[in-house]
């Protein structure tokens, strides 16, 4: 390969100085300035039998048709065919190769040891890439669960719900700010029912996580919208089911005998009310506590009544 491989070409400069040529001269005459080019001097040797080789035609067509006419575009001395204009472009194009070149050095030499760069295994002396190209770094960071989030304590509580029933864990804190910009519009009870049901679809139809949108995506893209509700239950629940389901806090502390014969004392309809109505600022335990006393003075009174 050439040390410099594309050659700069003047056309308006060339086709001033070569309109009396014919086709046949004009093929040969830049057959013989790209030969020149690709060689080290920047030059061709004055040997009929070689320039008719490079102009492809025969020694005899070049010594009697083809030299007298291409010989006053070049300088010959000393054996050697040399293009004026050829010879200052490649000069030019060589000094200011070696400046580049000198300013990198001087930069890399100005660096301390410890933070010169090493010339890749697959880049050779001069530059030139002589392997296959590295794969570029396509990892990204994902943002970790762990990153404080900042906004309303009620939202981020609501938003802690609904993104523990979303399928899919990506993009946490784009999600969190999709979700306040959608939380203005919507409640957190309407976009908590959303995602379950949508959950329960994905789940249901087998849907793989690759294809469940991004949580931010769906937020912003308004598909809680689109997402139909969950149907009804045929029947109610019983009334002792409900009675546990609002009283269900109070199983995490006491047996479940103590809360069976607290539900037969005061029947479930009873202790839901109780529970609802005691709730309020009481953990689970005084929550109890309290329903119990309620209840065994509710029993007292009605006790005392019937003996009097």
């Amino acid at each position: 390969m050439a040390d410099f491989p594309a050659m700069p070409f003047y056309t308006d400069a060339y086709l001033a100085d070569t309109t009396h040529l014919t086709t046949e001269e004009h093929g040969a005459y830049l057959l013989l300035l790209f030969a020149a080019w690709r060689s080290p001097g920047c030059s061709l040797r004055d040997d009929d039998a070689f320039l008719a080789r490079v102009a492809k035609v025969t020694p005899d067509r070049w010594r009697k048709r083809l030299r007298p006419i291409l010989a006053p575009f070049w300088r010959i001395q000393g054996g050697i065919w040399t293009q004026k204009k050829q010879q200052s472009v490649r000069e030019k194009l060589g000094a200011i190769s070696e400046k580049r070149a000198k300013a990198a050095r001087q930069v890399r030499e100005a660096k301390p040891l410890a933070e010169r760069e090493t010339v890749p295994a697959n880049e050779g002396a001069n530059g030139q890439q002589t392997g296959p190209y590295p794969k570029p770094n396509t990892k990204t960071k994902e943002s970790p669960p762990t990153v404080p989030l900042l906004g309303d304590e009620r939202v981020l509580e609501e938003f802690e719900v609904w993104w523990q029933a979303y399928p899919r864990k990506i993009g946490r804190r784009a999600t969190l700010e999709a979700y306040q910009r959608v939380r203005a519009e919507a409640g957190a009870d309407q976009l908590l029912a959303a995602v379950k049901a949508a959950a329960a679809a994905w789940k249901a139809e087998g849907t793989q996580d690759r294809f469940i949108p991004h949580p931010a995506n769906w937020l912003e893209q308004r598909r809680w919208q689109n997402v139909a509700p969950a149907p009804a239950p045929d029947a109610p629940a019983e009334p002792i089911e409900l009675a546990r389901l609002s009283a269900g806090a109070l199983l995490a502390t006491q047996s479940r005998a103590r809360y069976d014969a607290l539900l037969q004392r005061v029947g479930p309809e009873r202790l839901v009310g109780m529970v609802e109505r005691l709730g309020d600022g009481r953990d689970t335990r005084d929550l109890y506590l309290a329903v119990e006393r309620t209840a065994d003075a509710a029993c007292n009174h009605i006790s005392g009544g019937l003996a009097a």
